[in-house]
């Protein structure tokens, strides 16, 4: 759980990043703090970021996993379908993560025709790579489907595959 916790926050930092760049007029304190002991998962957030319940998931995603967290912007000069944060955990077997590790484009191909139940016939993977986010390897994935972008991260854990995206 230490590696899992040390890529999510890692990717946490990078998100952070990337949220205060965008918004460098109206920079807010991570003042908030979300921990889940049982993954070992704590970071901190804006506090303009809120969590999101399985009713407003269902709303916002066409989705049925229920991810481990949801954080979603709630200020109203940024659409909410732009700026958020989804952590899941997926239970995954060594052939999942060799695949989740092998070719890049044959990874991109099988995403797409996953994710293209949800997101349409429009989705486009503009970029896959495995790279190492603080010395852990991990799947980083960058696809766009209509206007809005969006970033994935994919590693493994004690048994299982944790996404983080936004």
């Amino acid at each position: 759980t230490i590696g899992s916790a040390a890529v999510v926050i890692t990717v946490m930092i990078i998100i952070f990043s990337i949220y205060f760049f965008m918004n460098r007029q109206t920079m807010k304190q991570l003042s908030e703090t979300y921990t889940n002991k049982e993954d070992g998962i704590s970071f901190q957030y804006p506090s303009a970021w809120v969590p999101v319940n399985a009713d407003q998931y269902g709303e916002w995603f066409n989705d049925s996993q229920i991810p481990l967290v949801v954080l979603a912007n709630q200020n109203e000069d940024i659409p909410e379908n732009n700026t958020y944060v989804l952590v899941s955990k997926f239970e995954a077997s060594q052939e999942d993560v060799e695949y989740l590790f092998g070719d890049d484009e044959e990874f991109a191909e099988s995403f797409k025709n996953d994710a293209g139940t949800t997101s349409g016939d429009d989705l486009e993977i503009n970029e896959t790579s495995v790279v190492e986010l603080d010395k852990v390897p991990s799947r980083m994935l960058m696809a766009a489907s209509g206007d809005t972008g969006f970033q994935v991260y994919f590693y493994s854990a004690n048994s299982n595959i944790y996404r983080v995206e936004f």
